[in-house]
């Protein structure tokens, strides 16, 4: 589902174009529509994605991609995404995989848009020219959103 909603999200948006869905190689080559069933309620499949074909999960299955949006489980979510910076591709992840890493974004960007800049050193450090940047847990977000200006507006400290 969280594929899904990056789908939907992605629709008409003003910066980016869905080209591509990708899986794993047992739905390679058929077109989304019929390689899966649309789960969100209340919507719809987009027709423009439905005829989309799923290619392989894999940089060079996706040539001239710049970006990807990864909503893969964390089971094989890692090693994918790793192939895909190496590529020169960025990959913003929902999974928790490079959550810890310290050298990769966790970002919530109404509370730390500036940690992007740690992409600079993650290029450096590890030699390539895409990068890794992923998302908080969802019960992790709300709770930092709400906490954050109250922080700023009369601190927040550790301790009873």
């Amino acid at each position: 589902m969280v594929g899904q909603r990056f789908i939907e999200l992605l629709q008409g948006h003003p910066w980016f174009e869905l080209v591509a869905v990708a899986a794993s190689d047992q739905h390679g080559g058929r077109a989304y529509g019929e390689a899966t069933r649309w789960r969100l309620p209340g919507s719809e499949m987009p027709p423009a994605v439905a005829a989309l074909p799923v290619v392989a999960c894999r940089p060079e299955a996706l040539p001239g991609v710049k970006i990807v949006f990864s909503a893969l489980p964390g089971e094989v979510a890692g090693e994918i995404e790793l192939a895909f910076a190496r590529a020169g591709v960025a990959v913003f992840s929902n999974a928790k995989n490079h959550r810890m890493d310290t050298d990769v974004p966790l970002l919530i960007p109404e509370v730390n848009a500036d940690h992007c800049a740690a992409v600079i050193e993650q290029r450096r450090r590890r030699g390539w020219s895409g990068c890794i940047v992923t998302n908080a847990n969802c019960s992790a977000t709300p709770l930092v959103m709400a906490l954050k200006p109250l922080q700023q507006a009369f601190g927040v400290r550790k301790g009873w």
